[in-house]
């Protein structure tokens, strides 16, 4: 038994990058297309926006936690290297901030205002020129470039077969901007949009996206899967606002909503997380699995039988808490930390 626990012990100490708060996707299941998007919608809403308008110091704060490499702004938009000011609130010389959706597009802005323009899933830190150059344009695949950091393009491209201003991020970022333009698109639909934006949105609360955002935002997802730096940026932002991207979560919410499978009920399919050492009082579950523990193995929390293959943290309070399991004369035994 001695053997097994230390094992067990030293692998589930390892952080596996799991959501801070898993949220339970019960309200989403059965639903598909415009009605799923409705709920996703709801269920994204940000609970704390951070406080004052783009440009200003909470923004840059907020960016040190959530785009920070070491004491530099991370910067998806150029190569561009600038350390973080030393009074914690202010943006380098030459770094700006960029919103994925502009609230150009916005004709109702007063509606949106004071919420799409500080909500960081849709806010990153960036180079001042590149905002300049890429004004309120639409994504896409830029054919003519008339700005081109080596990482970042603008310039002129296609939409319909018609000459159009776009940008275009570099290939390692596309899916982390599509999902980023499609937590918008389901949390702050329109019924008129404006400038640019008519490019890019239809005036509705489905799908919002137009044929041509739904075609590009969907390749661009596929190609360009969740990387672990999204989700840590995903945990950071929750963190501040206390809301998710549920795309970065549940990619495959995407589909149900504008792809393939949008005419198709959604059904929660999300693998079993393998046991760790530490939880959230408000995740959604915790499930007694692990690579070195055979499936069919029973397991006690506290002394006490558990007859599912799951314990909700939420019931068994905050503190340390012992698990066993014994199958086929194996036995073993770890300890879990559930904290606020």
């Amino acid at each position: 038994m001695d053997k097994v626990f230390a094992i067990i012990l030293a692998c589930v100490c390892v952080s596996v990058g799991y959501p801070l708060s898993a949220q339970s996707l019960d309200g989403l299941h059965g639903k598909c297309g415009a009605e799923l998007k409705g709920a996703v919608g709801q269920m994204s809403r940000v609970k704390n926006h951070i406080g004052s308008v783009v440009g200003s110091g909470s923004v840059w704060e907020a960016f040190r936690a959530t785009d920070n490499a070491d004491g530099y702004v991370l910067d998806r938009f150029s190569a561009q290297s600038s350390e973080f000011p030393t009074d914690a609130v202010s943006a380098p010389a030459d770094k700006a901030v960029c919103a994925i959706a502009p609230l150009e597009w916005w004709a109702d802005e007063a509606a949106y205002g004071d919420t799409l323009a500080m909500d960081l899933h849709n806010l990153y830190p960036c180079d001042i020129a590149f905002v300049q150059s890429r004004k309120d344009y639409p994504m896409g695949e830029v054919v003519n470039a008339q700005f081109d950091n080596g990482v970042a393009l603008s310039g002129m491209g296609y939409i319909s077969g018609i000459d159009v201003n776009l940008w275009e991020p570099a290939d390692e970022y596309k899916g982390d901007f599509a999902r980023a333009m499609m937590y918008v698109a389901t949390v702050y639909p329109s019924n008129r949009f404006a400038g640019l934006g008519v490019n890019f949105m239809e005036d509705n609360r489905y799908p919002t996206l137009n044929a041509y955002a739904r075609r590009l935002l969907l390749a661009w997802h596929y190609a360009d899967p969740v990387s672990e730096l999204e989700r840590k940026r995903n945990d950071a932002v929750e963190a501040i606002q206390g809301n998710r991207n549920l795309f970065v979560d549940y990619p495959v919410l995407a589909d149900y909503i504008w792809g393939k499978s949008s005419s198709q009920p959604f059904e929660e399919k999300v693998d079993k997380e393998p046991l760790r050492s530490t939880y959230r009082l408000g995740d959604s579950r915790i499930d007694l699995c692990h690579k070195l523990v055979p499936a069919d193995a029973k397991w006690t929390v506290n002394g006490i039988a558990v007859q599912a293959d799951y314990i909700v943290p939420a019931q068994l309070g905050v503190g340390v808490h012992e698990l066993r399991f014994e199958s086929e004369g194996k036995t073993g035994k770890l300890k879990i930390k559930i904290v606020e």
